[in-house]
């Protein structure tokens, strides 16, 4: 680090500046020792553990299970018990030899279990299951989506806080070299080395950077508040955000970096996935015009069996049955059109996906270059910043420039590094949007 020689006899200005300077280029990596600080990493590992969005989705995945599940039913058996009483009347009967024969009794009871199994409906239970399985797919991708939004939307916000606080640190120091200033200036006015334009241009700079401040708190405020909510914490809950920005150069060669993309995000899989299951309910749209054969037995036990017309016996009843749709209203049919124009759309749909991402890996790319070479730029308004502070303060020892102008020199070395740490905030900001649009996780 860069020392600036203050030379004896030097101003209390140019004293303050000192304490501006090594706080300003303190990089920006340094860990944190409170045990309270909330790393980057710790902060997505909370949102992603705990948001209601991720856990939301991974219900949807307890649900395709559920609907598999459902699916394979259809090859089980279904079982049912059944008792009925009625009465009838009249009673139908038969005269002879001047006899009346009832043919059936006058109260009828029957009490039964009935079992019915499907053999083989052509493939539609088969590709029912297979559907839903798919969805299963589709749904373990829908979480990582949301952990992956939940995740990006916790850096942002993390970053920003990292900067809002190096800006309000920064801004305190202004505050105190300006204060310093303002009771040096006060005393040079007694002795009348100095004017009341100098203490009330003082003051007016002090006024703007206190409004200044004041923004920046209110800022901290609000995004401690979203930072919270992702966390699931109370919203006024104190937080402290590590110093420490862990961000890393995606390994891929930029050349290579839409076609990393294509392979790696997750609303290109989803997309992939959702193609295949309107595909596979476009085939079992077709399917429901096949037939099925099934199995069924009924046992049990009643009355009405002649001679003896109300003594109960058993009985039971066993048989195939085998159905075939002859005609349905155009019913399949149409749901084959509708199904197949599904299957189109998704098509058109993935492409459009495919579009996005390579703009969006474009975009971050491009985002990724300018932040560095603004990093480049504002190191080197830095050094010229130094310099002409030093220069300044030279100038000001020799009598050649007033307070106000050493003031200003001051000034844009502050605003000098902050332009730098923001840079810096921007450029570990691009990485991560490139990692996004990359299809890299966070979490």
């Amino acid at each position: 680090m860069n020392k600036i020689k203050i030379a004896k006899g030097g101003s209390a200005l140019a004293k303050g500046v000192i304490a501006v300077i090594l706080l300003a280029i303190t990089n920006l990596s340094a860990v944190a020792q409170s045990a309270d600080t909330l790393s980057i990493d710790q902060a997505i590992k909370e949102a992603v553990d705990t948001h209601p969005t991720v856990l939301q989705a991974t219900e949807a995945l307890k649900a395709a299970d559920a609907r598999i599940a459902l699916s394979k039913s259809n090859y089980l058996p279904t079982v049912d018990g059944v008792a009925t009483v009625s009465h009838i009347g009249p009673v139908p009967s038969i005269d002879f030899g001047g006899k009346s024969f009832k043919m059936a009794p006058d109260n009828s009871y029957n009490a039964g279990v009935n079992v019915n199994q499907l053999i083989y409906d052509f493939g539609k239970t088969k590709n029912g299951i297979s559907a839903e399985m798919q969805s299963k797919n589709l749904a373990a991708i829908t979480i990582e989506q949301a952990k992956q939004r939940i995740a990006s939307s916790v850096v942002g916000t993390y970053l920003s806080l990292v900067y809002l606080q190096k800006s309000k640190d920064i801004k305190d120091e202004q505050l105190r070299t300006l204060r310093s200033h303002l009771d040096f200036v006060s005393k040079k006015k007694a002795t009348g080395s100095a004017t009341e334009y100098e203490i009330l241009t003082t003051k007016v700079r002090i006024s703007n950077i206190e409004s200044q401040r004041s923004d920046i708190i209110t800022s901290l405020g609000v995004q401690q508040a979203v930072l919270n909510t992702l966390l699931g914490r109370e919203v006024g809950s104190p937080i402290a955000v590590s110093k420490s920005i862990p961000a890393n150069q995606a390994n891929v060669a930029s050349d290579s970096l839409a076609q990393y993309a294509f392979a790696n995000r997750n609303e290109l899989k989803a997309a992939s996935e959702k193609a295949t299951i309107e595909e596979m309910k476009y085939k079992l749209a077709k399917l429901q015009k096949n037939p099925s054969l099934s199995f069924f037995a009924n046992g049990g036990v009643k009355n009405g069996y002649v001679p003896y017309l109300n003594d109960p016996k058993l009985n039971y009843v066993v048989g195939l049955s085998f159905r075939i749709p002859i005609f349905d209203g155009n019913r399949t049919a149409n749901n084959a059109t509708i199904a197949h124009t599904a299957v189109v759309s998704s098509g058109y749909e993935t492409e459009a996906i495919r579009r996005s991402v390579s703009v969006e890996v474009a975009e971050a790319n491009l985002g990724v270059d300018a932040a560095r070479s603004k990093i480049i730029q504002f190191e080197m308004q830095q050094q010229q910043a130094q310099k002409a502070l030093h220069l300044a303060e030279e100038s000001y020892k020799a009598g050649a420039i007033t307070n106000l102008d050493l003031l200003d020199a001051t000034t844009s070395l502050s605003e000098s590094q902050l332009y730098l740490i923001k840079a810096r905030i921007d450029y570990c900001n691009s990485l991560y949007k490139l990692k996004v649009a990359l299809g890299e996780r966070l979490y």
